[in-house]
């Protein structure tokens, strides 16, 4: 079993089918959670509670500081520094868990210790029961590399903090009742959904836990040698240390690319149509050059190239995917026939589409095409649009 389904299925276990199953009203909706986005807009689904499911914080140096200031920026990154080896280290110990079927310890990765005890407390599940329900791993994980995309919002870390305390406020008047979830009626688990997923009562409100910083992670891994990555967000809990989840990270990030795919498609035929139009009597624009969104990087393009009009016609055709037109890309000409396109929202630090889907340009002799990569992640819109002036010089 993949061990980021195997750990939505630990929360299924510890959390939602113990507490909400059974009630009617829920309608098997009761594991979906909105997933507020670090850098992004991110679109939801209900199937992705079968997908478990992530810039590092820049120092600012000055050639002119004063012996004070360089004392506190040491500091900062001895902190930061710092930060990074508790939650790597905190990872390395997640896929650590899973090679070794350590459900405990899987349960401490992702929630505080009080939660973790009311879990097996009041919902009658325990580590042995989990190892039984879930198996043993049958793979080995090795981290081979952790990348920091960037910090949570604290909207998102907001979300931490209001979903723990509304366990903890459940979990607490369970417990000082003498009740199991055994003992709660179908009112109760729709009353105590809705507390988990943004209504809670003031009966169960709490102020014991605090998330007060955290990030957006890549890890990439082998398993049994294969190469694969996933993405989680590390969070610090007041009091508690580093925790971490990757629920629904991984779809969110597929849907991410899939999304930037189509635009770049859209785009590809937006430029192939604008082309046409402005080409179809003019044989001196049948060559090769790089279009850019950014007209300043615009690369070898043909003296008789009316690209203000250019322009007009891509802007006219993509305003039919993207009202807003809100991308940066790149389109790579060559003969006077779009070959390939790339594109993010310029809005974003990271992410690109491309088409074709999940390829680079690349040359071979004189004939220009492009190649499949193994991780679009490895390149932003600035790589590809070098790649693409370098296929030309």
């Amino acid at each position: 079993m993949e061990l980021r389904k195997k750990a939505a299925l630990i929360t299924a276990l510890s959390l939602t089918v113990s507490l909400f199953a059974g009630c009617g009203a829920l309608d098997g909706d009761g594991m979906e959670r909105t997933d507020v986005s670090v850098t992004e807009s991110t679109t939801e689904t209900s199937d992705a509670a079968e997908e478990a499911g992530q810039t590092e914080a820049a120092v600012t140096e000055s050639t002119e500081v004063s012996e004070t200031t360089a004392v506190t920026t040491t500091v900062s990154e001895k902190t930061a520094n710092k930060e990074a080896a508790d939650y790597e280290d905190l990872i390395r110990s997640y896929y650590e868990a899973e090679n070794n079927s350590d459900y405990e310890a899987f349960m401490n990765f992702m929630y505080p210790a009080k939660i973790v005890d009311y879990m097996y407390t009041i919902s009658g599940i325990t580590a042995e029961s989990m190892a039984e329900s879930l198996g043993t791993s049958d793979s080995h994980y090795e981290v081979t590399e952790i990348i920091n995309e960037g910090e949570i919002t604290d909207e998102y870390l907001d979300n931490f903090t209001m979903t723990f305390n509304a366990m903890y406020g459940i979990y607490s008047k369970l417990e000082s009742e003498g009740r199991t979830v055994e003992d709660l009626t179908d009112d109760e688990r729709a009353e105590f959904s809705g507390i988990v997923y943004g209504d809670v009562p003031e009966a169960y409100a709490s102020d014991k836990y605090k998330a007060t910083k955290g990030y957006d992670v890549t890890v990439r891994y082998t398993i049994d040698g294969k190469p694969d990555e996933d993405y989680f967000y590390v969070f610090y809990i007041d009091g508690e240390g580093w925790k971490l989840t990757n629920t629904m990270r991984k779809w969110l990030k597929n849907a991410q690319q899939s999304s930037l795919n189509a635009n770049a498609k859209s785009l590809f035929t937006s430029v192939t149509t604008a082309l046409m139009e402005l080409t179809s009597e003019n044989e001196n624009l049948y060559e090769t050059y790089v279009l850019s969104s950014d007209p300043s990087k615009n690369y070898n393009i043909p003296s008789g190239l009316d690209t203000d009009e250019l322009y007009n016609k891509i802007d006219e055709y993509l305003k039919l995917y993207d009202e807003d037109n809100t991308y940066d890309y790149v389109a790579l000409i060559v003969e006077g026939v779009c070959k390939y396109t790339a594109m993010h929202k310029n809005s974003e630090g990271y992410g690109v589409g491309t088409f074709p889907q999940q390829t680079i340009p690349e040359k071979s002799g004189t004939n220009i095409s492009s190649k499949e990569v193994d991780r679009m992640g490895d390149y932003t819109l600035d790589d590809i649009y070098g790649i693409c002036v370098d296929l030309i010089i």
